[in-house]
């Protein structure tokens, strides 16, 4: 979209199969068809060969001399913050030098939270003692995030600026789309000062647009089981004000998300609307989204999604109905309302484009609700009248656990029972203020309004501006105690602490799952630690998107070998949670993806 070429930007990702699934997918949208070791794992897109410049020690492999020479690097920030959490080894060495010659931008900064949040403290620290610029980027950057990344990286200028006899002070800059405001602060207090201030302008304009989101708490029991019915039944109440009609049926129709915490949930959910008894005159449509799937299904999946959601312009109405498979679907019921759901994790929540007509949410966070509130009339200038969001009352951990246990986590903020006073929503949350106009305004500032909200501040507050905290665990020991010429920060606050260690699989035609060992050669795992599942026929029957993954095999094998292409594209993570594979088991379903057992 920034008209960068292969030869201006280097792009990071996971695998080769990734690359070559997007270079199709930009093809087809022109054609309207179709030690010796490198200090680097994952695969790297970039045209443009440089000259060694004396490195040729360090860089022993192209990948690592084009990471450190593209002018511009697109990558997760896993490979960057080596620069400052490797402790052993040499894999620190290639982040370190792309940072010295690089400024730094985090996108969705607030993505990230618990612990991993004070290891980026350490990485914008390290930008600043380079002498290199930050970039911080989010539509909901807490006031504490923006201070406490703000003093870590001053902090780093301060030791740059002292060895070059520059000035201590830093030029800040806001950004949102009301405008920005440009500023050089010299202390904490200044800063806060001029944060708080764009803040209130940036709330102040928020409040002048047209209302496009409102949110109610929809009730649910206390019983688990009951749960999704509860869902089903906040699904029905959205589609009734939320829907667009079509012209050659007359049939009633919507587009929503369901948002569950988890990918188990996520896969019952699914099963559960695909089998529910609908009332009279009303059908519904669904599939399930998130991570625990085969990378060619769910890039298949993607690609539907990004191109059905996209709902800009005058015409969006004629393009959604004259899909195939909406289309189809329409035409070949009975029903006079048609609903398409897609239940989907904290996946839907970033890094999508998607434009949906409401959303029912599963509650883990105040951000949470913010973030897939951005899903919601996302292209689209519509006032409206009704809630178009609901939030459950109560999450299903809550429900499930009796209120005994921590249950606004993984994800969320909550560390400790105490932390909040109950989990019904209606009591740690302003509803008022929510069926009025659901925005950021609670994330960005302070308001004491919201319980829930306030966690969340709270938290983030003993993370990364607890001033009085010296420890090696703590930021501001990082910054202030010299903790940072030593490993014990890293080993005692690790980033990604919380991630389980996942194991690649690869999904074939003869054998099924199979991994590979250390010499590169497949194993088959045992068919009873991940066991086949098919849908009954009416489930199948109410699938909004069917899949075949030995037909898009096929379609990516052309004349090569299928079982060799399933070795690429039918790549698939499996979460362990510390535990080896031979002791878990799983189920795998084609069209819903991986779920334990």
């Amino acid at each position: 979209k920034i008209g960068l070429t292969n030869e201006e930007l280097a792009v990071l990702i996971g695998s080769k199969a990734i690359i070559d699934l997007h270079q199709q997918e930009k093809q087809e949208s022109r054609t309207g068809s179709e030690s010796q070791d490198s200090l680097l794992d994952n695969e790297l897109v970039f045209s443009k060969d440089f000259p060694e410049q004396g490195l040729d020690t360090v860089l022993r492999t192209q990948k690592d001399r084009q990471f450190l020479y593209a002018p511009v690097l697109t990558c997760t920030i896993d490979h960057v913050i080596q620069a400052t959490e490797v402790i052993r080894g040499g894999r620190y060495i290639l982040p370190t030098l792309r940072l010295m010659s690089s400024d730094l931008v985090i996108d969705e900064i607030d993505d990230f939270d618990d612990t991993d949040l004070i290891a980026i403290g350490r990485l914008i620290h390290l930008a600043g003692m380079l002498g290199r610029k930050v970039v911080i980027s989010s539509a909901t950057i807490p006031p504490d995030m923006a201070e406490g990344y703000f003093n870590a990286y001053q902090a780093g200028w301060k030791i740059f600026a002292k060895m070059r006899n520059k000035p201590t002070s830093i030029g800040c800059v806001w950004v949102d789309e009301f405008g920005t405001k440009a500023k050089t602060i010299s202390n904490i207090g200044d800063y806060t000062k001029k944060h708080d201030k764009f803040i209130s302008k940036r709330i102040k304009s928020l409040n002048q647009e047209v209302i496009k989101r409102k949110a109610n708490i929809a009730p649910c029991s206390t019983n688990a089981d009951e749960y999704f019915d509860a869902i089903k039944q906040a699904i029905m109440e959205k589609h009734k004000h939320h829907n667009f009609v079509d012209t050659k049926t007359g049939k009633t129709i919507s587009i929503g998300v369901v948002r569950v915490a988890n990918v188990d949930p996520c896969i019952e959910l699914t099963k559960h609307l695909l089998a529910a008894d609908m009332p009279e005159g009303s059908c519904i449509k669904t599939m399930a989204y998130h991570s625990r799937q085969v990378l060619l299904m769910r890039h298949e999946q993607e690609k539907y999604l990004d191109k059905i959601l996209k709902r800009n312009g005058d015409h969006w109405e004629e393009d959604v109905l004259e899909d195939e498979v909406i289309r189809k679907h329409v035409d070949g019921i009975n029903a006079k309302n048609v609903i398409f759901v897609l239940v989907a994790t904290p996946v839907e929540e970033v890094g999508r484009d998607h434009d949906f007509d409401w959303a029912v949410i599963e509650p883990s966070s105040y951000r949470s609700f913010i973030q897939m509130a951005g899903r919601v009339l996302r292209h689209r200038e519509k006032e409206v009248t009704e809630p178009n969001i609901a939030i459950m009352k109560y999450n299903l951990r809550a429900l499930k656990t009796g209120g005994k246990k921590v249950a606004f986590r993984w994800p969320g903020y909550q560390r400790n029972l105490d932390d909040l006073s109950s989990y019904d929503l209606e009591k740690i949350v302003d509803t008022t203020e929510l069926i009025e106009r659901l925005d950021a305004s609670n994330r960005v500032q302070k308001t004491n309004s919201s319980e829930l909200a306030d966690l969340e501040h709270k938290v983030i507050h003993e993370l990364l501006t607890s001033y009085e905290s010296k420890g090696p665990e703590s930021l501001q020991g990082w910054i202030y105690s010299g903790w940072w010429l030593t490993g014990i920060p890293q080993t005692l606050v690790r980033f990604r602490n919380n991630t389980s260690m996942d194991k690649t699989l690869f999904l074939t035609i003869d054998d099924g799952f199979v991994e590979k060992n250390d010499k590169g050669k497949t194993v088959p795992v045992a068919r009873d630690n991940i066991v086949r599942e098919e849908l009954s026929e009416e489930k199948s029957d109410n699938l909004w998107l069917m899949r075949d993954y030995e037909r898009l095999l096929s379609n990516q094998a052309g004349k090569g070998d299928l079982e060799e292409t399933a070795l690429t594209y039918g790549e698939i993570n499996l979460p362990l949670y510390g535990e080896e594979l031979k002791n878990q088991q799983f189920v795998y379903n084609e069209q819903l993806g991986l779920a334990t057992n």
